[in-house]
């Protein structure tokens, strides 16, 4: 059996494992739940062992050289450090743990400068310069994450919060509403205290599908979720101190399949910098990054 690397994407909606040869060449892959270990520690540890197992249990575990596990709110110093020491009894290979934003520029940028933008259920933008790395956003859904599918989810219900105010709900609001299964606005209150994140996060999909239909609120909210993730970008530039040419890569389901999105965030980057080539590798595993974090860091 061939030797290989156990990379884990642990994100804020899902945990996805995936086993590479050293050579890089794809052996498996699969999904749990969510992996942030800032929101629930034991329950993150939990659903990453279990993507791992999943792995481990169609190959050989002496083959295994190592396991990178990118992790959401891997910034808390205390709680990665509890992570390692309850994965480092569950299993015998080496095991490191980074920022999963780290990995996904791993996965899409490799060992180039530039930036790396991230839109998914969250967002955050992460720089590197001459082996120096510097991130903007990434403060979760309080405290920031715009542009992503919880701040687009978000501003579609307080969209019908500011129509209910007016006395008229428009057709973007009933729509929503109907979709939601939302009798009146006031249920909208419920909705988002009662929920969970990815609940309103969802909620971007709705938004994506009306703006196809030329409603011209879901287009204003999709357009101003990419000038939100521009700015975050040109401040991730400035923070890390890059110039032209820029490299500049985009991940997330926001970004990347949101057509509007994308084309609102190219278009402000555009209107800054006149070198720029924008890096996107669809259907590209995060846990890929594990593997090239491996290959440039570990091996």
């Amino acid at each position: 059996m061939k030797k290989y690397v156990i990379g884990v994407d642990a994100g804020g909606t899902k945990t996805e494992a995936a086993a590479y040869t050293l050579l890089g060449e794809f052996l498996c892959t699969h999904v749990t739940d969510m992996g942030n270990i800032a929101v629930n520690l034991e329950s993150a540890t939990e659903h990453i062992k279990a993507a791992i197992r999943l792995c481990l249990s169609e190959l050989t575990d002496t083959d295994c050289v190592g396991i990178i596990i990118g992790v959401a709110g891997g910034g808390i110093i205390e709680r990665t450090q509890a992570l390692k020491e309850f994965l480092a009894k569950e299993f015998t290979c080496p095991i490191s743990i980074v920022n999963d934003v780290l990995l996904n520029y791993y996965s899409v940028m490799g060992k180039q400068d530039g930036v790396l933008v991230v839109a998914g259920t969250g967002s955050i933008c992460l720089g590197k310069n001459q082996g120096e790395f510097n991130t903007v956003g990434g403060w979760g859904h309080l405290l920031g994450d715009e542009g992503s599918a919880y701040d687009i989810g978000l501003k579609a219900l307080k969209t019908i919060i500011h129509d209910d105010h007016k006395g008229e709900l428009s057709p973007f609001s009933r729509n929503i509403l109907t979709s939601l299964s939302m009798a009146q606005p006031q249920d909208v209150k419920a909705y988002v205290y009662q929920g969970v994140k990815k609940d309103i996060a969802k909620i971007a999909s709705l938004v994506d599908l009306f703006a196809q239909g030329s409603d011209h609120q879901a287009i204003r909210i999709l357009q101003d979720a990419g000038i939100e993730l521009a700015k975050q970008a040109i401040l991730c530039i400035q923070k890390s101190k890059l110039s032209v040419p820029l490299s500049i890569g985009i991940k997330g389901s926001v970004i990347e399949n949101c057509v509007i999105v994308r084309q609102s965030f190219m278009d402000e980057i555009n209107k800054r910098f006149n070198e720029v080539q924008f890096i996107s590798i669809p259907n590209r595993l995060g846990s890929f990054g594990g593997y090239k974090y491996w290959k440039d860091n570990l091996k």
